[in-house]
């Protein structure tokens, strides 16, 4: 079988400080279909980097009868794998540098099929992030996450692959 075009990438660097919540990078022949993310996040405070946080209260009350359910049914009709006319020869990295990966995060490089990805997840933060120097003096969090159902995810997925 015989190629209509090589296709060549280079780089020199790649550098990524923070990837965010199921998402990603893909370098290459990449074929992803059917992604799902599902999430609940509570936060009393938020998010602080270098700060001085003084006699700060910061409280999440999260009492709901019933919470985040996610009843995430999909079917996906996927593309098979791709013909040599589309296909990247060569992918070059003299170095690739990633800081902070969040939850469900992918970094692919070259051919890669991903099919039918799912994230699901709840978090309740009393603060939420911190980063560099942080400090806090006189601090109370709290955090209350009384459900009577909590987090029910019932995933049910079926991929079906077309060959093209």
């Amino acid at each position: 079988m015989s190629r209509e075009c090589e296709e060549s990438i280079h780089f020199n660097n790649l550098s990524v400080s923070t990837i965010g919540t199921n998402s990603g990078i893909f370098i290459g022949n990449n074929s992803a279909h059917g992604w799902h993310s599902s999430n609940k996040s509570n936060q009393g405070f938020g998010s602080g980097s270098g700060s001085t946080f003084y006699k700060t209260v910061s409280m999440v009350m999260d009492n709901d009868s019933i919470d985040t359910v996610i009843n995430d049914v999909n079917q996906t009709d996927a593309p098979g794998k791709r013909t040599a006319s589309n296909v990247i020869d060569t992918i070059k990295f003299d170095s690739i540098n990633v800081g902070i990966a969040s939850v469900a995060t992918s970094v692919s490089v070259g051919e890669n099929y991903q099919e039918n990805w799912r994230s699901h997840y709840k978090e309740n933060k009393g603060f939420g992030t911190a980063s560099g120097i942080n400090k806090f003096k006189m601090a109370n969090n709290s955090v209350s996450d009384n459900d009577n159902i909590d987090n029910v995810v019932n995933d049910m997925s079926q991929a079906t692959v077309v060959e093209e």
